[in-house]
């Protein structure tokens, strides 16, 4: 388990540095694209799961959402409230 939460450290970490500003706070376009990098970090640890994988695409999408909406103006929790992809991510 150490090795599994090692690997999403340095991800995160990763990630933290290459986003559009660092600086900036996180937002939640940010933290859909680090539940990416955790599905993804887990597909390097044990046996991975189909599910790793199909999380993995739907925080993508996720994300896709998010910074779509963040352009737009427009409050997630509005365009999202039946998605499937948020359904299915956060299930």
């Amino acid at each position: 388990m150490a090795i599994l939460h090692d690997k999403i450290a340095i991800m995160w970490a990763a990630w933290l540095k290459v986003r559009r500003d660092p600086d900036a706070p996180l937002t939640a376009e940010d933290t859909a694209h680090m539940e990416t990098l955790l599905k993804m970090a887990r597909t390097q640890c044990g046996k991975g799961t189909p599910d790793n994988y199909t999380d993995g695409a739907a925080y993508q999408a996720m994300a896709g959402e998010l910074s779509e909406a963040a352009a737009d103006g427009v409050p997630m929790d509005d365009r999202t409230r039946h998605s499937s992809i948020g359904r299915r991510a956060s299930s």
